[in-house]
């Protein structure tokens, strides 16, 4: 039973979340998110805390590419 790791989300060539998790198999194709990679994460992470997945011990981070 894994206690702690990370899990980062990221945005595919068609515009799907796509959630990668080390204890899983392999990538996990959320779903469209209409190309805001932060609000689909925080919808994946909120439901995730819903339904009894994770601990409501989580850190979160973001890396943004700066506008210029």
């Amino acid at each position: 039973k894994v206690k702690h790791h990370f899990i980062a989300y990221v945005l595919n060539s068609e515009g799907d979340l796509v959630e990668l998790d080390g204890t899983k198999f392999g990538p996990v194709v959320i779903g469209k998110v209409d190309g805001d990679l932060l609000r689909g994460s925080i919808r994946e992470v909120k439901g995730k805390l819903e339904r009894g997945e994770i601990s409501e011990s989580l850190s979160m981070m973001t890396f943004n590419l700066a506008d210029e």
